[in-house]
């Protein structure tokens, strides 16, 4: 992987770190739990680096974040799908502002190969 790739990675999931500490993060478990438990993926799933996928999926590595944090929900799924050798899923919790968040993820992501998957708030 190229250098500057793996900075804007680190760079989106710091930023994704200080951004939940803003939000409901205590309430993102519920959705993912409900949301990857219908599916019957695993929730949780531990990496060798010690660092939890939020759902894996036969198919995908899923990174459950709300609308706010789109861009550290890029940058998790593209690292959880090079760490599993799964394709790359987000699923956004989606409120009142999803177009203006749904826009810039869609803007963010053209091109990477990232699933979207939406629930609302």
């Amino acid at each position: 992987m190229h250098k500057s790739f793996l900075t804007f990675i680190f760079t989106v999931v710091m930023i994704g770190v200080f951004a939940s500490l803003a939000h409901g993060a205590m309430r993102e478990s519920a959705y993912q739990n409900e949301w990857c438990g219908e599916r019957e993926g695993q929730v949780e799933y531990v990496l060798q680096d010690r660092a939890r996928v939020d759902c894996l999926l036969p198919e995908y590595a899923v990174e459950v974040d709300f609308d706010n944090k789109w861009a550290e929900a890029i940058g998790q799924a593209l690292y959880y799908a090079a760490m599993t050798g799964k394709k790359p899923a987000v699923l956004l919790i989606v409120g009142h502002n999803q177009e203006r968040y749904l826009a810039r993820f869609q803007r963010a992501a053209a091109g990477l190969g990232i699933t979207l998957f939406l629930i609302e708030e």
